[in-house]
Parts: C-alpha cells; structure tokens; sequence
C-alpha cells in the first residue's frame, strides 16, 4: 500500500512539474524543440496570465537549427483540449514584427484542465510542431 501511494505521488507530482502551472507576464523563456529538431521554439508570457479565463500574449522565437540565419516564412499557434476535443474559443492574431521573432495577441483557455500548446513552424510546404502540456487550475 505505501509502494502504491509513493509510485502515485511521484506520477502526480512529476507531472505537475512537468506540465507547469500559471505562467505569468515573466522575462524568462520556455524552450522547446520541434518534432524533428530543425526549430528551436522559445516562449514567454508578455501581458496576462497564461491561466483558467486570462487573456495573454505570448512573445515566441524560432530559430533553425540545421540552417544558421534561416527563418521561418510561417507560425501558427494553439491550444487544444485533446481529451475534450476542442480548442479555444478564440483566434489570436499573429504578428512578426522581425525574422524569427512572433507576438501572439488574444490566446485564452476558456476551462480548467489539461491543454495542449502549439506552435507549427511552416516553411514551404514543411510543417514541423513543437508543443508542451499545461495544466489549467
């Protein structure tokens, strides 16, 4: 009994930090690489809280890893309930105010639980994800 309450305590815990919490307005940078590995895809929250019924702005950087200097032609960004198939209630507007450089206005995650973030790196015809769990209170 105690090997089951210490085996479900670190699976719940693991995955809280895994998953994160609230994510403030913050200098610091959420990293994360694409499924194949060619972007680098770093985020932070610049303006709200990225939170149960909080409009936020997301600021995110791409970079390529396997072409020094190139830049992506396109990103989109989500947010998905897989488990309750659906997403977000709303659209936000993507701006690219210098190469490699995205500022993501209007994102809110309308219900409390488990979401999906995305990014989708598009150049060309080539679409490469990069994405993480959070867990919404």
């Amino acid at each position: 009994m105690i090997r089951l309450a210490l085996t479900l305590a670190l699976l719940v815990f693991g995955y809280a930090a895994l998953a994160g919490g609230a994510q403030e307005a913050s200098e610091s940078w959420t990293k994360l690489e694409s499924a194949r590995g060619r972007y680098v895809v770093e985020y932070r929250v610049v303006r709200g809280e990225l939170a149960f019924k909080q409009l936020f702005d997301l600021e995110v950087r791409v970079t390529s890893t396997t072409e020094p200097g190139e830049r992506p032609l396109h990103l989109s960004v989500d947010a998905r309930m897989p488990h309750h198939g659906h997403g977000m209630r709303v659209k936000p507007t993507i701006d690219q105010p210098e190469p490699g450089r995205f500022l993501v206005r209007g994102m809110r995650l309308q219900m409390p639980g488990d979401w999906e973030l995305s990014f989708d790196v598009r150049r060309g015809s080539v679409v490469e994800r990069s994405a993480r769990w959070i867990e919404v209170d």
